[in-house]
């Protein structure tokens, strides 16, 4: 026999939050996101990395310059504009 019993739950997650993983797991199945629940101007904090070739990356520094932006705030607003666009958003 095993001397190893749980008396408790493993996890400590209450109803609210159990509510909102099922919330956030149906969403998942849809390949949606709830876009009311996200603030559009709040600040990023997450980042990731996109290769891109010096044809590319031409085009990014040439419209940068042009805004007289960064390549990281162009890129950015770029990637928005299209995501919307092909979510239908606004």
């Amino acid at each position: 026999m095993s001397n190893f019993r749980v008396s408790k739950p493993i996890s400590n997650i209450d109803a609210n939050q159990e509510k909102a993983i099922k919330t956030f797991t149906d969403g998942a199945d849809n390949h949606s996101i709830d876009i009311t629940e996200l603030e559009r101007t709040a600040r990023a904090t997450r980042s990731f990395t996109v290769p891109m070739n010096e044809y590319e990356l031409r085009l990014l520094k040439q419209i940068a310059d042009n805004e007289d932006r960064s390549q990281r705030y162009i890129s950015r607003k770029l990637l928005l504009q299209a995501m919307e666009q092909e979510l239908k958003i606004n």
